[in-house]
């Protein structure tokens, strides 16, 4: 079974773990980690469905914006 999860900011991340979302699927990042971070929950082949804060969006670079648009896995 495909799992969800989230990346974002702590509070977002927080809101997500209280409502189910596994410890290890939880990613907080920032400016510096965000592009790093979502790449790496995209290529974790147990992840079916991101949650990607719209913050955390701003932060990502055009080319991995550009991976989101392409994706088969979806993000939202």
């Amino acid at each position: 079974m495909e799992e969800i999860a989230v990346v974002g900011d702590k509070e977002t991340v927080l809101g997500f773990k209280l409502a189910g979302v596994a410890n290890a699927n939880a990613i907080v990042c920032n400016r510096e980690d965000a592009d790093e971070k979502f790449l790496q929950v995209m290529q974790n082949p147990r992840i079916g469905l991101v949650i990607l804060s719209g913050d955390t969006e701003g932060l990502l670079t055009a080319k991995t914006r550009k991976l989101i648009d392409a994706s088969t896995k979806p993000v939202v």
